[in-house]
């Protein structure tokens, strides 16, 4: 076999390298952003709520949506840890 014969067959095994570690890279990174909340951090879930943390443990998330509404999630739902101004602005329509 010539190297023009192989050449396809390396490339998309490269391009299937790089995309399974990009992909790797993107779940570490999640899983990273879990573990950094906290009580008090605003957050968006994987459905499009917005609600504070108010308690944290190893699979699950309770969370405040609003006066007397507490709503226990599992971690894996949480789709972003906001930052105080970015939740203020979206939630209550402060701007900085």
């Amino acid at each position: 076999m010539s190297l023009v014969t192989l050449l396809p067959f390396i490339v998309l095994i490269g391009a299937m390298f790089l995309m399974t570690r990009s992909a790797k890279k993107k779940q570490q990174q999640a899983a990273n952003m879990r573990n950094e909340m906290q009580p008090g951090s605003g957050v968006r879930t994987i459905g499009g709520m917005y609600a504070t943390v108010k308690e944290v443990s190893e699979d699950t998330v309770l969370l405040d949506a609003g006066p007397g509404v507490e709503l226990l999630f599992a971690k894996n739902s949480i789709g972003a840890v906001l930052t105080d101004d970015e939740y203020n602005r979206i939630v209550h329509g402060i701007e900085h």
